[in-house]
């Protein structure tokens, strides 16, 4: 999880308004001023409500990069080539198809779309091969 520079920023500078509240500054007027009958100073509102959205939008899903090349009718994705409307089986249970002309690559794993098969019957009968190695698949 990160935490934007603008977030971190703004979340410190209101916890620093937070925090002047409450310390008595001679000759220094103090705007945000809480009654000592209030529960909650507003100051404290602001806090929580940046911290909630600065958490919240700070998250992010970092994925890995894989490298896809597209040279001489083939797909090369992570090593693995593929010739135009090709297929390969990747580590991890996965099954790739690729499309040379649009420039891209399907990657399907478990469990198995509808309607999708391998072209070849390479890994028909083998559990490790995809589809067969997702739960509720073998063979």
């Amino acid at each position: 999880m990160k935490i934007s520079l603008v977030c971190a920023i703004a979340l410190t500078s209101v916890l620093a308004a937070a925090v002047a509240e409450t310390i008595d500054f001679p000759g220094i007027e103090n705007h945000l001023y809480c009654p000592q009958g209030a529960s909650v100073c507003k100051a404290i509102k602001l806090t929580v409500l940046f911290a909630i959205l600065c958490l919240s939008s700070g998250m992010e899903y970092v994925s890995n990069q894989y490298s896809l090349t597209f040279e001489n009718g083939k797909c090369s994705f992570q090593g693995l080539n593929m010739p135009y409307e090709g297929e390969g089986f990747g580590p991890g249970c996965i099954y790739l198809k690729c499309h040379y002309v649009n420039r891209s690559v399907d990657i399907y794993g478990c469990p198995p779309p509808p309607n999708v098969f391998p072209l070849s019957d390479y890994g028909l009968a083998d559990n490790r091969i995809w589809p067969n190695c997702c739960p509720g698949h073998e063979v």
